[in-house]
């Protein structure tokens, strides 16, 4: 009385499953059917395709503005200290002009190639090469100004009046440095006359000489910067 039919209870076991996984099956089709057809349908291709195409727009933007910022605006971000070395900013002061009531200041020039000379009237080599700025300065004046700055430690009785004798046609300023100013020192002058500085059109020194130049050093100097 209390035997267990196992093999007819396995059999419905057998048929339960297989009715299940029929049904599973069916399910699977189903959605596979559902996938595909929406894959197909015209709205769907058309949304993807404009999906993409917003995709690839919105990195190639990502991509340019990275590359514009990298090549041009950090680059303009450049910090440059000041001082009196090459590919320093120069510093600034304010140096009276002889015969005017304006002053001179290195900041007013940007833009412009700056000449900056330094002499004294007891300094031979000084007076010589005087002339040679003019030529720069005449030569490019579309390029260049040129200011000729007498030291501060070295005052002759009369500088205006020595320098209306001997260059009062030129179009060069003649300014004066003072114990106030000592613009001479701030730019690295220790004693040694003249010195020349070149100053570039973004206001950077571009070239410093301690001692006396010629004037084809100097209108190497100078086309050089133009050329830029």
């Amino acid at each position: 009385k209390n035997q267990i039919n196992v093999p007819a209870r396995n059999e419905n076991l057998e048929i339960v499953n297989n009715i299940n996984n029929s049904q599973n099956e069916l399910k699977i089709d189903s959605i596979k059917e559902k996938t595909t057809y929406e894959e197909n349908h015209p709205i769907v291709k058309k949304r993807k395709k404009v999906f993409k195409i917003v995709s690839w727009s919105v990195a190639l933007s990502i991509l340019t503005g990275a590359l514009v910022y990298y090549n041009f605006i950090d680059k303009g971000q450049e910090i440059v200290q000041t001082g009196n070395n090459v590919g320093d900013l120069c510093p600034e002061a304010d140096i009276d002009i002889y015969g005017s009531d304006e002053v001179f200041n290195i900041k007013n020039h940007r833009g412009e190639i700056t000449l900056i000379n330094f002499w004294a009237t007891n300094c031979g080599p000084c007076v010589q090469e005087i002339p040679y700025f003019e030529e720069i300065n005449k030569k490019y004046a579309d390029d260049v100004y040129t200011i000729i700055i007498h030291h501060e430690t070295i005052v002759h009785p009369n500088v205006e009046g020595l320098i209306n004798s001997k260059w009062g046609d030129y179009t060069s300023d003649f300014g004066q440095d003072t114990s106030l100013t000592q613009y001479y020192t701030t730019l690295g002058g220790a004693g040694t006359l003249p010195m020349t500085i070149i100053v570039d059109q973004e206001g950077k020194i571009a070239f410093k000489h301690l001692d006396s130049v010629t004037f084809d050093e100097l209108e190497n100097e100078v086309t050089s910067l133009i050329s830029l």
